[in-house]
């Protein structure tokens, strides 16, 4: 059997037309990625930030765990010891939800009360035992140097926060910063 062998030789007009149909699928492709202001993705570029107030969030928590979250809140109560969270309200409203971040990601300080904050992140439940709900009781009362009986709680615990590390001050003097 006789193997024949075709070499290809490429023309100018041939390595044009293939460069100019890649350029084409290439800015087609990038014209139809969405662009807009509106729709944030998540770290991962996965999914888009639902954008939602306080009380939406609060009202129907189930509905959004694992799910990436965009709000604007007033901060309340930050975290005294590395400023890792703030406590978020509406504006004159009486839900609250947790803003964590990782420690020294961003710092949240005392003079920051009352300050709009716009915030990013992935709304979580974190159910606890009755052990993990006693100490991370205790955890939060040496946060803020209050006395906390053990025996004051039984039982499980289960609370929900927004995990993230994008936050931005909407009318304040300070910065929230990166260190």
């Amino acid at each position: 059997m006789r193997m024949i062998r075709i070499k290809m030789i490429p023309d100018r007009l041939s390595a044009f037309v293939g460069a100019a149909f890649c350029f084409v699928f290439l800015a087609s492709t990038l014209a139809t990625e969405p662009s807009t202001a509106e729709e944030k993705k998540g770290p991962d570029n996965s999914e888009s930030a639902i954008q939602l107030s306080i009380g939406e969030l609060m009202n129907e928590p189930r509905a959004f765990i694992d799910r990436y979250v965009e709000l604007v809140g007033v901060v309340g109560d930050v975290c005294p010891m590395m400023g890792c969270w703030a406590d978020l309200s509406e504006s004159g409203g009486e839900q609250t939800i947790r803003f964590k971040v990782p420690d020294g990601q961003l710092v949240f300080t005392a003079a920051m009360r009352d300050s709009e904050v716009r915030i990013e992140g992935f709304f979580r439940e974190h159910v606890l035992d009755e052990k993990q709900a006693r100490s991370w009781l205790q955890h939060l009362a040496d946060e803020k140097g209050e006395s906390f009986s053990p025996d004051s709680h039984s039982g499980p615990l289960s609370f929900f926060q927004i995990e993230g590390d994008e936050a931005e001050l909407l009318n304040s003097i300070y910065s929230l910063k990166k260190s």
